[in-house]
């Protein structure tokens, strides 16, 4: 059994009082699911002192006078003798019969229990473990909570299970009614979550199936054993999409039939509606029941038992396991209609995945229809994007469409960081994709994906031969060698980084603008870093540089490897200007993450240049408009950290300052390399004596030339 220390622990602790002849009574409550009998198994196991008794209710029983307590007789009826004589009577005449003498009261029977108990108790401690107390007839109930309140001096322990229901149908088993300490389970944590899932799946689950499986199980031990069960091995590999919802396994589905059982026919046709919709606005849930001639009100009594309830507006089931199973139980035909009606009501991604939903065969019309909710979710929301472009995928009756949607779907999940499902959405892709165009820009992505072919060389190699096919779009040709290009010099090869870059400068020369500025820093970056120092400085000495602020602080980086320091501070300026604007504001088109970049890349100039004060400054400053949430693009060209490759080998130990000019590398890194500065200051200042202030620093190129 995964976790539950702590709630073994209050259990143990009971167990531990009955050898001083004390004892007492808990209540574990949860959501169906949780593990209660579990754990309730488990306990009985802790002690072998102790005389364990396990019973349970039954809902075929719950309507029967004292049928519970008939299981509490049957477990103890050896003790019988032992009672007195009118007690024995009552309890005899109860086990015989099933019923209750004319003239015995509830105080008498509750009584009689207790000393059958203490008897039994007498001669060895006694756990009686009652599971599922909530199925209880009310009379055995209410004699089993008169025997809890009663026993602290006994050394019986009496342990009650029961579902946790929000309804008021589940008011009389609150401690305030009960008398009875409670114990709440909770979910388990996300570790022991996640190990649960992994022993339950019959096949290897993908990271991002797991986490999938994982946001609906919300930790509920029942649903991560039966979720990965109904799963086929196309699907535990993420190569074939999951059901939405997902499809719960047969015991989830039995544990859950029962509430939904209490509800009318009516009722529970209308709960397809919230159960299909998922988290969508109350006012179009209510369109949607008009549409399919649903009563405004037909959903009231399931909000009364606490099976669906209102939460910012938005109607949404109680449990999500609940959701599950309402929607599976339906049939299929009754399901389309209703994700047909929600298409209507819906707008954006929402109404595109029920579009599709409502739809099995593949339809050209209904596939552009959803690739269009895709393009218009992909900007704010590349996963929603994503699914998207996945489903129209099912819809499209061609394998190039189909690898196409698959194509931009693995572009919406690289945008995402979700790298593996980018892995598996391109193998799929690559297996239906015949045009030699779509192979290409495939082959492109896989590159770009990080860790593609397992070494950095193997992308340098698949981005200059895809820029080598583009011979009619240079521009497109030149951005595909820059990345060739950080490719090799992340491999160490600085022959082909070289190559790559000059072909890209070539390619841009004559055209000027963003992209030639670009060509320029990346060639001055590799001349520099294979010691070629004089065509690097001529490189960017004798051009002018650009507006772009993205390209300054680029240029001005490299300038600063190259000693030329007030040209560097000179482009910074320009990028930073004279009065900064306060925080939350950008001027001429800098945005936050540019600003903080160019403040960042000034502070290091100033280290290396002995102004130590003037850095700490600047670094201040960087961190402050990273960390007031200013920072909303990325700034993605890649900095001096692909470089350090480079390097000459014969430094065993690297300089403790050089970090410092290596710590911008932009795009999502900015954050923490902007807040790391400072930490690079400080082991440069208080490890290397050159650093000191007053001292002569070393420079970047005391370090690149060894």
């Amino acid at each position: 059994m995964l976790g539950r220390i702590a709630e073994a622990s209050a259990v143990a602790r009971l167990l531990r009082d009955t050898v001083s002849g004390r004892g007492g009574a808990l209540f574990v409550v949860g959501e169906p699911g949780l593990g209660r009998t579990t754990l309730l198994r488990r306990i009985l196991t802790l002690d072998d002192t102790v005389r364990s008794v396990y019973l349970a209710g039954a809902a075929a029983e719950s309507g029967l006078r004292y049928a519970g307590l008939h299981q509490v007789l049957q477990a103890y009826r050896c003790d019988l003798p032992r009672l007195p004589a009118p007690q024995r009577d009552l309890l005899g005449h109860l086990l015989a019969t099933g019923q209750q003498r004319p003239g015995d009261t509830g105080l008498a029977v509750g009584a009689a229990v207790l000393g059958l108990l203490g008897a039994a108790a007498a001669r060895r401690p006694l756990l009686l473990a009652i599971d599922d107390a909530h199925l209880l007839d009310t009379p055995s109930r209410e004699a089993l909570l008169f025997v809890a309140r009663r026993i602290a001096e006994e050394p019986i322990v009496l342990l009650l299970t029961a579902e946790h229901r929000g309804s008021a149908a589940g008011a009389d088993l609150r401690p305030v009614v009960t008398g009875v300490p409670e114990l709440r389970l909770g979910p388990l944590d996300p570790v022991d979550a996640r190990t649960l899932l992994q022993r339950s799946a019959p096949h290897p689950l993908r990271r991002f199936v797991a986490d999938r499986l994982l946001a609906v199980a919300e930790g509920n031990p029942l649903a991560l054993t039966e979720l990965p069960t109904v799963l086929t091995p196309g699907q535990c590999s993420g190569h074939l999409p999951l059901d939405d919802p997902l499809a719960p396994g047969e015991r989830l589905r039995d544990t859950h039939l029962p509430t939904l059982a209490r509800l009318s026919d009516t009722t529970r046709a209308a709960l397809l509606v919230p159960a299909a919709a998922g988290d969508v606005p109350s006012g179009d849930l209510q369109r949607a029941l008009e549409l399919l001639g649903h009563a405004p009100d037909a959903l009231l009594p399931a909000e009364e038992e606490g099976v669906v309830e209102l939460r910012r507006g938005r109607l949404v089931f109680a449990d999500r396991r609940l959701r599950l199973v309402a929607y599976h139980d339906a049939a299929t035909s009754r399901r389309r209609a209703v994700h047909h009606v929600l298409a209507q009501v819906l707008r954006g991604p929402d109404a595109g995945r029920h579009l599709a939903a409502a739809h099995i065969c593949p339809s050209p019309d209904v596939a552009r229809a959803v690739e269009a909710a895709a393009r218009a979710a992909e900007e704010t929301d590349p996963d929603a994007g994503s699914e998207l472009y996945e489903r129209a995928a099912g819809l499209a009756d061609d394998h190039d469409e189909t690898a196409r949607l698959l194509y931009l779907a693995a572009v919406c999940r690289q945008r995402a960081g979700a790298f593996e499902h980018v892995q598996m959405l391109l193998g799929k892709a690559m297996a239906l994709a015949r045009a030699p165009g779509l192979r290409r820009e495939l082959a492109v992505l896989q590159a770009r994906r990080p860790g593609a072919g397992g070494h950095p060389r193997t992308a340098h190699r698949v981005l200059r031969d895809a820029a080598g096919r583009l011979t009619g779009e240079p521009d497109r040709a030149a951005r595909l060698l820059l990345e060739a290009v950080d490719s090799a010099v992340h491999a160490a090869d600085s022959r082909a980084a070289l190559g790559s870059a000059w072909q890209a400068y070539r390619l841009t020369r004559l055209c000027g603008g963003d992209l030639a500025e670009a060509a320029a820093v990346h060639l001055a970056q590799v001349l520099a870093l294979r010691g070629e120092r004089g065509q690097a400085r001529e490189l960017l000495l004798g051009q002018t540089a650009g507006e772009a602020a993205r390209a300054l602080v680029s240029r001005a980086e490299v300038l600063g490897w190259l000693e030329e320091y007030e040209a560097a501070c000179v482009l910074l300026d320009r990028v930073l200007g004279d009065q900064p604007p306060p925080l939350g504001g950008a001027e001429g088109g800098v945005n936050p993450s540019q600003r903080a970049a160019a403040l960042g890349c000034r502070a290091w100039i100033r280290l290396w240049t002995g102004d130590w004060h003037g850095a700490r400054a600047g670094r201040t400053v960087a961190c402050a408009r990273v960390l007031g949430d200013l920072v909303q693009e990325e700034f993605e060209a890649e900095r001096s950290v692909s470089a350090a490759a480079l390097l000459p080998h014969e430094f065993d130990e690297p300089y403790p300052g050089v970090g410092v000019g290596f710590a911008y590398r932009g795009g999502q890194d900015v954050h923490q390399d902007v807040g790391h500065i400072g930490d690079h200051i400080g082991t440069a200042h208080r490890d290397h004596p050159l650093c000191l202030p007053g001292a002569s620093p070393a420079t970047p190129a005391d370090h690149l030339r060894g």
